[in-house]
């Protein structure tokens, strides 16, 4: 089977994802009213894996492969679980990354994690650290959520500045998102709003960024190879085979249940061919035993 095969893998009604969504749901309910009988470290592992997975649902709630109809996406996956992204936004730049004909561009790219030369000679010596840092895998998952976030911030901010007033009724809207989750979590599980920051929201983030550490890197000209990652199953479903990443940009009318039967019937010469290279990795035991600790690449193209 080919990259280019028909749209009837997806199955009716997408009731794989629907299965995966109730239960994100009822992990994060459970968790978060009985968090206190939870050991934290337990409740960090849980609680980093939900908000990952709500992640990888709404990827696929973006790339239409659950349901069309926009108050009900907002329903099932608009609530900010993990805090820091709207979905609205994460829409827009993700829509725009699949467009981008030079990933990793920090000027085309909204999802790149390198910086142009005439800017990183801008930074103070300890944020190029800190950069540097990120571009190791530990770095990634220790410090890389914050540093993600606060750049979020920082460019939403001036995309505001710029005149992009749309983006106050989507923050509008995301705060008091944030607002519900605070009410539940504050009312029904008395639960406090830094626990849930330290066990949810840094490990999901962590999470999240260990699934796109390596998915791109920058290419002299043209477009960026684009990497796959042979998961096993828990990461496969936590990322809902997202790991495929060469076969998801190539393929973006594919839902995620069937990623990975597409990738093992398809030659990997097939693959090859397609618009967007690939790069190949054993799992991510593979990622870390290779960058654990040293950083994979520049982080200035």
């Amino acid at each position: 089977m080919g990259v280019k095969a028909s749209r009837s893998l997806a199955l009716p009604g997408h009731w794989p994802t629907w299965l995966v969504l109730v239960a994100t749901w009822s992990a994060w309910t459970t968790a978060t009213l009985f968090h206190d009988l939870i050991p934290w470290w337990i409740l960090a592992i849980v609680g980093g894996m939900v908000v990952c997975q709500y992640g990888s649902l709404q990827h696929e709630v973006i790339h239409g492969h659950l349901m069309k109809t926009v108050w009900l996406q907002r329903i099932c996956t608009g609530l900010p679980l993990g805090f820091v992204v709207p979905l609205e936004v994460y829409r827009r730049s993700h829509v725009q990354h699949h467009r981008c004909e030079r990933l990793t561009d920090p000027l085309l790219d909204p999802e790149s994690f390198y910086h142009r030369q005439e800017n990183w000679r801008q930074y103070p010596a300890w944020l190029r650290g800190l950069l540097v840092v990120n571009q190791t895998l530990l770095g990634r998952l220790l410090i890389g959520p914050w540093i993600v976030s606060a750049q979020f911030i920082h460019s939403q901010w001036r995309t505001y500045k710029a005149g992009d007033v749309s983006l106050a009724m989507i923050w509008l809207a995301h705060l008091s998102g944030i607002a519900v989750v605070s009410v539940w979590l504050i009312g029904t599980g008395a639960m406090p709003i830094w626990k849930y920051l330290v066990c949810f929201v840094w490990p999901g983030m962590s999470l999240t960024l260990l699934r796109s550490y390596n998915e791109h890197k920058p290419a002299e000209s043209g477009a960026s190879p684009t990497q796959t990652v042979e998961a096993a199953w828990p990461f496969r479903i936590l990322f809902l085979n997202n790991n495929y990443h060469a076969l998801h940009h190539a393929r973006t009318d594919l839902p995620w249940y069937a990623l990975h039967r597409v990738y093992w019937e398809t030659k990997p010469d097939e693959i090859n061919t397609s618009e967007i290279s690939q790069n190949r990795f054993a799992g991510y035991t593979d990622i870390a035993r290779r960058f654990l600790l040293k950083p994979k690449d520049s982080a200035v193209v």
